[in-house]
């Protein structure tokens, strides 16, 4: 079986090469412009990591690093995608802990509404969903931290008129004081 390239011709075979070749092509759809393909994706991207967590080393290593960086990155979009990834990491708390709950700890003040909409409709549903992490303190004090801000994220149905609403979609007016 042939790879090619631009100017090269690659012998591939094995499954390393197998392994190589769906993460990148699994990180490239992370990376898609169409969301609905990136969230996909994203929130897909722990199969792959399950699969290669108790074996080759450095491509486990190498992934791990690729979805921190997406928490780590200038743009809003794979910021987003990380934490879609977190979505199914966060049912294999050993690798979550271990390797994903500080970067995500570090986005969730994100200045980007979506990103923090993203996080709160996360930890939401792994709560709701009885998920492993659902008493996590880590957890919980996020869930907190969005709890007591005065507007916790802006629904479908509240962004007309930008009324804000909270967890369990009920309307927050704010007082006059």
């Amino acid at each position: 079986f042939f790879f090619s390239s631009r100017r090269r011709h690659t012998r591939c075979s094995g499954v390393s090469w197998a392994r190589r070749c769906v993460q990148e092509t699994g990180i490239k759809l992370c990376n898609d412009f169409v969301a609905v393909v990136r969230e996909a994706a994203s929130k897909n991207i722990h199969w792959l990591l399950i699969s290669l967590y108790d074996s080759e080393e450095i491509h486990r290593e190498s992934l791990i690093e690729t979805i921190k960086m997406f928490g780590q990155s200038n743009i809003f979009t794979q910021r987003q995608a990380f934490v879609f990834m977190c979505e199914g990491l966060m049912n294999h708390p050993e690798i979550f802990e271990k390797h994903f709950l500080e970067p995500l700890k570090k986005i969730t003040n994100d200045k980007v509404p979506n990103v923090r909409i993203a996080i709160i409709r996360m930890i939401r549903n792994h709560v709701v969903n009885q998920g492993p992490l659902r008493n996590h303190p880590d957890i919980l004090e996020i869930l907190e931290s969005y709890r007591s801000m005065n507007c916790l994220l802006y629904t479908s149905d509240a962004a007309d008129d930008l009324l804000c609403v909270d967890l369990g979609g009920r309307r927050i007016i704010k007082k006059k004081t």
